[in-house]
């Protein structure tokens, strides 16, 4: 077989073998992520189990903690007890920002929540016939956390559909962790209607 095949082969080979080992890493890190969720919420769903008088506070206090109120929403409707859930809680900018502090725990990104955010724009998208928005965050972290030099940062979350009961993880959830005062809002809305095209969704105008 010729040299120049052999070397093709080769390539290919170590380019399969990276892409299953950072796929496995990601999945590793998903699960690491869960695992933290599961723990920050078990006080609450302990104390719901068990019918404390102390479930409505607790379950109270991590809602209003951007990376546990999702899961910890989801898992209170998994076990039939989410009318104990704040309604307040449940906007769809609510579950934006806990849509978007979990995604940046991922190792692969922040690895850990912001310690703030604050949203900036709703956008409006259209998909499938449907209509829709995404929000834009700007988000930070404190010291001694990595990004913290960075400053503020941008993300988006959704998209969340009009008459539709908002995901468990909405899926054109990301961020590049790109420094929010290096773009005004326009250029930050510019790359993301290039992003929302490659999931099938339409910036509206």
């Amino acid at each position: 077989m010729p040299t120049f095949v052999w070397v093709v082969l080769g390539t290919l080979t170590i380019l399969l073998v990276l892409f299953v080992l950072g796929w496995m890493n990601a999945i590793r890190a998903s699960a690491a992520r869960e695992r933290r969720l599961d723990e920050m919420i078990r006080p609450a769903m302990e104390a719901v189990a068990e019918n404390r008088p102390s479930a409505l506070d607790l379950v109270t206090r991590l809602a209003e903690t951007p990376a546990a109120r999702n899961h910890l929403f989801a898992r209170l409707r998994d076990v039939g007890k989410s009318d104990i859930f704040p309604v307040s809680f449940r906007s769809i900018d609510k579950v934006a920002e806990s849509d978007l502090a979990r995604w940046l725990m991922h190792q692969n990104e922040l690895g850990a929540a912001p310690s703030e955010m604050e949203l900036i724009r709703t956008i409006a998208v259209g998909g499938d016939s449907k209509i829709g928005s995404l929000m834009l965050f700007r988000f930070r972290t404190d010291p001694p956390h990595w990004a913290s030099k960075s400053g503020w940062m941008a993300g988006v979350a959704g998209p969340y559909w009009d008459g539709d009961e908002p995901p468990d993880f909405a899926q054109a959830t990301f961020s590049e962790l790109t420094p929010f005062d290096r773009l005004t809002v326009e250029q930050h809305l510019t790359l993301l209607s290039e992003a929302v095209k490659k999931k099938g969704l339409v910036v509206r105008s």
